[in-house]
C-alpha cells in the first residue's frame, strides 16, 4: 500500500493510495507538521474507507483549522500497517485556489529595488522587498496591534508595519513591478525591536545572536503557528484578484540559507538536517501561495557558492549551494514532490571586483566551486536535469540580489560593461526570468560596497 499523492480541494483532503482494496477500512492520521527530533503531535485520527479511485477522503477543515499544511499518514484498520509514500498536499484542485488568474508576464527582466519616476525611466519590471515576522508581529496586544485569525488562533499585527508594506507594496503594483517579498525572522534589524517574548516564539531555538537573520522556527508548534499566519496573511492580502492591496507574486523564503550562519541562523547544524527543516518552511510557504493563487510561487534563496562553502573550515555553520540543493530534492520527493524555485545571487568571485570575466572559481562545468555571471549557464543546465524537475519542466530561477562593486572611475566603467554583458548572458536562457540589480543606490552600511 502506497500514497502517491495527496491533492487539497476547497473542503476535503484526498489521500491517493496505491495497492489499497476497494472498500478497505483505513485510519488517517493528521500531525502537526513540526520538524525535530520528538515526535510530531496528533492531531485527530480519522476513519477511512477506500472509494474506487484509490482513494480515502477527510474533510479539509476541523473547525477553524484548515488541515491544509498537515502531515498525514495512512494506517491499516488493525494500525500494524503504515502506508509508504507522501505525506504532505502535493496536488491543488481548481477550486482549492480562492483565485486563479494568470501570472503577469513582464516585457523584460530588468528589475531592482525601486519604485516610482525613476522605475518607470529604467524599465523596472522586478523587484524584490524584505518583509520581516519580528516586524509585523507582537506577540501581545497593544494599542497599535490589531487581531488576526488564523487557524482558530488569534495573532496580533503592528498597524503602522502593515500600513507601510500596503502603501509600498501598491506603489510596486502601479508601477506593473512583479514583486518578490524576502520573508525574514530577524530580532534586530529590518525594523525588529529585539522582544524577548516574540523571539521566545518565533526564533529558531539554535538561533547564535551573531546571525543577522534567525532561521523560521520549524521546531514547535508556536514557531509554526506563528510561520503559517505570517504567510496565510500576506498571501491572503497581496494575492488577491483585484489587487486592493497592490500585489506580489511570491515569497522567497529567509536570505541565502548555504550562508545560514549569517543569513539564516540556526545554530551549528549537519547541512542534512538544515535543509529538512528549511524544505519544511518552502514547502509551507509554497502550500500558502497556493491556497489563493493559482500561480503563487516560493524560492529558495542561494548564494554565488556551489561545490564550495564561504567558511570551509565550518561544515556546520556555513554549506555548499549543490550539497543543500540536492537535499532539498531529495526531502521533497520523498514527502511529496512541490513546486520550489530558485532565487539566486551571482555574484561575482570577489563581492568588489566587477570583471566576472576574470573569475577564476567559475568554471563551465557541474564541480564548479562558484556560479558568477562568468559562468551563469551552468545554473538552468543543473537545474533542467531529470531529478530536479518539477513535473516535467526545470525549475525556475531568478536573480534577486546582485550587483558590480565601484572603487574609483575605472572600475565603474567595468561596472557598466559588466551589467551589458551579463544582462546580454541572462537574455538566452529562458528558466532565468530577472535580473534584480543591487543596489539601485550606495549603502554606506553594507561592507564597504559601492
Amino acid at each position: 500500500m502506497k500514497l502517491t499523492k495527496i491533492t487539497a480541494t476547497q473542503d476535503t483532503i484526498v489521500l491517493t493510495l496505491s495497492g489499497a482494496e476497494q472498500g478497505a477500512k483505513l485510519w488517517v492520521r493528521e500531525q502537526a507538521p513540526i520538524i525535530s527530533a520528538e515526535p510530531a503531535r496528533q492531531l485527530a485520527l480519522i476513519a477511512g474507507e477506500v472509494c474506487g479511485a484509490g482513494e480515502v477522503c477527510v474533510p479539509r477543515y476541523d473547525g477553524a483549522r484548515d488541515r491544509l499544511t498537515s502531515r498525514f499518514t495512512v494506517w491499516s484498520a488493525d494500525g500494524r500497517q503504515q502506508a509508504e509514500g507522501v505525506c504532505y498536499v502535493t496536488d491543488f484542485a481548481a477550486d482549492a485556489h480562492a483565485w486563479s488568474y494568470p501570472y503577469p508576464q513582464a516585457p523584460s527582466k530588468k528589475g531592482t529595488h525601486v519604485h516610482g519616476p525613476d522605475a518607470k525611466a529604467l524599465g523596472v519590471c522586478h523587484a524584490t522587498m524584505n518583509v520581516n515576522l519580528c516586524e509585523l508581529f507582537s506577540a501581545a496586544p497593544a494599542g497599535d496591534t490589531f487581531p488576526y485569525e488564523y487557524n482558530g488562533n488569534t495573532f496580533f499585527l503592528r498597524k503602522a508595519v502593515a500600513e507601510s508594506y500596503d502603501k509600498t507594496i501598491m506603489a510596486y503594483y502601479q508601477d506593473k513591478t512583479n514583486l518578490s517579498l524576502i520573508l525574514l525572522a530577524s530580532p534586530k534589524l529590518f525594523g525588529a525591536d529585539n522582544n524577548p517574548l516574540l523571539n521566545s516564539l518565533v526564533l529558531h531555538p539554535g538561533y547564535n545572536p551573531e546571525g543577522f537573520i534567525s532561521a523560521f522556527n520549524m521546531e514547535s508548534e508556536d514557531g509554526i503557528a506563528y510561520y503559517g499566519a505570517f504567510l496565510d496573511y500576506l498571501a491572503a492580502r497581496y494575492m488577491r484578484a483585484d489587487a486592493q492591496f497592490g500585489r506580489i507574486t511570491g515569497f522567497i523564503i529567509s536570505n541565502e540559507v548555504d550562508a545560514q550562519w549569517n543569513w539564516g541562523n540556526a545554530g551549528e547544524m549537519p547541512v542534512e538536517q538544515y535543509v529538512k527543516e528549511y524544505t519544511g518552511a518552502l514547502r509551507l510557504a509554497w502550500q500558502a501561495a497556493q491556497k489563493y493563487w493559482s500561480e503563487g510561487r516560493a524560492y529558495i534563496s542561494l548564494t554565488h557558492y556551489f561545490n564550495l562553502a564561504a567558511e570551509p573550515a565550518r561544515p556546520l555553520a556555513y554549506y555548499k549551494g549543490r550539497d543543500v540543493l540536492e537535499h532539498l530534492n531529495q526531502y521533497a520527493l520523498a514527502d511529496g514532490n512541490f513546486g520550489w524555485n530558485v532565487a539566486y545571487h551571482p555574484y561575482c568571485e570577489s563581492f568588489y571586483a566587477p570583471d566576472f570575466w576574470n573569475d577564476r572559481s567559475a568554471t563551465f562545468d557541474f564541480t564548479t566551486p562558484r556560479i558568477t555571471f562568468k559562468n551563469i549557464e551552468v545554473l538552468p543546465a543543473y537545474l533542467a536535469q531529470e531529478h530536479l524537475r518539477y513535473r516535467g519542466q526545470p525549475r525556475r530561477i531568478i536573480f534577486s540580489e546582485q550587483g558590480f562593486n565601484t572603487w574609483d572611475a575605472h572600475s565603474e566603467e567595468i561596472g557598466f560593461a559588466a551589467y551589458c554583458l551579463a544582462y546580454k548572458k541572462i537574455e538566452k536562457q529562458p528558466s532565468i526570468e530577472a535580473f534584480m540589480y543591487h543596489a539601485y543606490a550606495d549603502n554606506k552600511f553594507e561592507f564597504g560596497l559601492n
